[in-house]
C-alpha cells in the first residue's frame, strides 16, 4: 500500500512541470487563437525534452503564425541559466465555413441554399474565408465553382447595385436636409463602393463623387 502510493507521488513530482507547461500553452494558444472554432497542434521543435528543461511561455509576446507553422517565444532554464529561445508549433485551425453543394456559375447571385456549413482548416487553405454569411446574397462569384469548394474572399465580389450609364437618385445630406436629384452613373458600383456621377445642371453635367447606397440610390458626399 505504501509502495503504491509513493509510486503515485513520485510518478506526479516527475510529471508535474511538463504536464503545468503543457497547460500554459494550451491557455496561451486558446487565448491567441480565439478567432478560431478549434485547434490541434503539435510541437515540432528539435531536441525538445521538457524533462531536461524548465520551460516557460513568455506571454507578453505575439503568437507568429505562417501556414500551418506557429512560433512560440519561450524561456529555457537550463543548468540554472536561462535562455529565451522558439517553440515550434504545427497547427491545424479550424473554421466552420460555406462550402458549395452545386455548380454555381459566374456572376451568378449566392444564397445560402446552395452551400453547407463544414469545418475546414484553414492552415491549409489557399485565400482567406469568406465569414460575412449574413450578407451572402449581396455577393456573387467572379468566377464559376464547381460542387465542393470552400468559398474564399478571393472568388467572390459584391453585385453591382449600379452600372455606368444608369439614371439614378442622388441625395444630398446637409444636416437635418435632404435633397434628392437626378443622376447619371459614370461607373459600376456595388453598395458601399464611391463612384463617379453626373448631376445636370443649368444645361450641362456636373461630376460629383457618391457612395451606393441602394439599387439606382446613392449618397454624394463630395
Amino acid at each position: 500500500m505504501f509502495s503504491w502510493i509513493f509510486s503515485i507521488i513520485f510518478f506526479s513530482i516527475l510529471h508535474a512541470p511538463e504536464a503545468d507547461f503543457k497547460q500554459q500553452l494550451e491557455n496561451y494558444l486558446r487565448k491567441n487563437l480565439s478567432s478560431f472554432d478549434s485547434f490541434e497542434y503539435e510541437i515540432i521543435s528539435r531536441q525538445w525534452d521538457q524533462k531536461k528543461n524548465k520551460a516557460e511561455i513568455i506571454e507578453d509576446t505575439p503568437l507568429l503564425i505562417k501556414g500551418d507553422l506557429a512560433y512560440v517565444q519561450i524561456k529555457l532554464v537550463h543548468n540554472n541559466e536561462e535562455l529565451r529561445t522558439i517553440l515550434n508549433l504545427r497547427l491545424k485551425l479550424y473554421k466552420n465555413l460555406l462550402i458549395s453543394t452545386k455548380l454555381i456559375k459566374k456572376d451568378e447571385p449566392l444564397s445560402l441554399e446552395d452551400f453547407r456549413l463544414t469545418k475546414i482548416n484553414v492552415a491549409e487553405l489557399n485565400g482567406t474565408p469568406f465569414t460575412s454569411f449574413d450578407e451572402l446574397n449581396q455577393y456573387e462569384v467572379k468566377i464559376s465553382i464547381n460542387p465542393g469548394t470552400v468559398l474564399i474572399n478571393e472568388i467572390t465580389k459584391k453585385k453591382p447595385l449600379v452600372f455606368a450609364g444608369d439614371k439614378i437618385a442622388a441625395i444630398l445630406e446637409r444636416g437635418n436636409v435632404s435633397v434628392s436629384t437626378e443622376a447619371f452613373s459614370k461607373q459600376e458600383g456595388a453598395k458601399g463602393d464611391v463612384i463617379k456621377i453626373e448631376i445636370p445642371v443649368n444645361g450641362s453635367r456636373k461630376l460629383f463623387k457618391a457612395k451606393v447606397e441602394d439599387l439606382n440610390k446613392v449618397i454624394i458626399i463630395e
